[in-house]
């Protein structure tokens, strides 16, 4: 799916200009961000660490 290839371009390159793992990462409701973070820690063990949190104004608006 080429908008989870994007997620997860857009994730890996936080990661190069930060030069470590987030705390924590706020996701609202698009469904490839979700995807996309749930694959990356199987491929780099820096993600686990991360929490991951639902934005509340994306749930609110639903």
């Amino acid at each position: 799916n080429r908008d989870v290839k994007a997620a997860k371009a857009f994730f890996r390159k936080a990661l190069q200009t930060q030069g470590r793992p987030p705390v924590s990462i706020t996701l609202d409701g698009y469904a490839a961000s979700h995807r996309a973070v749930r694959e990356l820690p199987e491929q780099s063990s820096c993600w686990k660490v991360t929490r991951l949190r639902a934005s509340r104004s994306s749930i609110a608006r639903r």
